[in-house]
């Protein structure tokens, strides 16, 4: 698997080589849409297979007007409050990241294995922050109602990058497995290639998509259906297809009422993916565990 990742991220970092600038755009904001948005179009289902496995499917409607709830919650606190809804959804994407793909690698206890977590995804959004800090700036600086610090971005990625490398070297000590720093790190290496040779959007979306979207996927289809089989996608499918085709409308109908206001379509844009964000991380954590 990780294999294959590592064969498709060197592919599409070659092919936007000779893409140019708008091609380069559409072919991430395609992954972003389509897989990205995909792997989070069936938390309705996962929370209704945790309601029949734990008898209590007459919360299944509370639990969807939760999650319903706290999507319009979330949209309404990054437009007005973005200087606290940001913050917590860089705090929040990095722990799901750090989840998906450390809970079946770790032995630490918590709440060390939770800071794993969140020390993984955190050094992997610094790092792309780091790298493309030129395109960062100006984009949180739309955002939040203050101006940061170019020494705020280098000072997270250091933090974050410290406390998950001394947890990386625990959990190794602890598994006897030190094939788990050293294939970390070179992982962790390419990606830092990859993001470098990339515009930020395509280095993001190459992360996004076979670096976390594809293995939640997996994991999604080993709960949901027992498996990971053409029988197992096909269900997936028609199971999230409506979420998804309704978030893709209510994209697209922004898009062209505020495509003028290019500012306001951005801010949008990524209070959308945090809306998104903010229930998902909820109920893939439920998934985990």
């Amino acid at each position: 698997m990780k294999t294959t990742r590592l064969l498709l991220t060197f592919f599409l970092l070659w092919l936007s080589g000779y893409l140019q600038d708008d091609l380069e755009t559409g072919l991430a904001y395609f992954g972003i849409l389509t897989l990205g948005l995909l792997h989070g179009a069936n938390d309705l289902s996962i929370l209704k297979k945790k309601a029949d496995k734990q008898e209590v499917k007459s919360k299944l409607w509370m639990n969807i007007l939760l999650y319903v709830g706290s999507l319009i919650a979330v949209l309404l606190l990054f437009l007005q409050l973005p200087i606290l809804a940001l913050p917590a959804f860089i705090i929040l994407s990095a722990y799901h990241f750090g989840e998906q793909h450390w809970k079946s690698q770790t032995s630490l206890p918590d709440p060390l294995s939770s800071l794993f977590y969140l020390a993984y995804g955190g050094t992997i959004l610094f790092m792309i922050f780091y790298i493309e800090l030129g395109s960062v700036l100006p984009l949180i600086s739309d955002l939040l109602p203050m101006d940061l610090p170019d020494q705020f971005i280098g000072y997270g990625l250091k933090g974050f990058g410290g406390i998950f490398l001394l947890l990386l070297l625990l959990n190794a000590w602890i598994r006897k497995d030190g094939r788990l720093v050293l294939l970390e790190l070179f992982y962790l290496g390419i990606l830092a290639i990859v993001i470098h040779q990339s515009s930020l959007l395509m280095g993001f979306a190459l992360y996004f998509v076979l670096w976390h979207s594809l293995p939640s996927l997996a994991d999604q289809l080993r709960f949901l259906y027992g498996g990971i089989d053409r029988a197992a996608a096909v269900q997936y499918w028609r199971d999230s297809r409506l979420y998804w085709f309704m978030a893709l409308i209510g994209l697209a109908l922004f898009y062209f009422l505020f495509q003028g206001q290019h500012e306001f379509l951005e801010t949008f844009l990524i209070s959308f993916l945090a809306a998104v964000t903010f229930p998902h991380v909820v109920v893939m954590h439920r998934m985990e565990h």
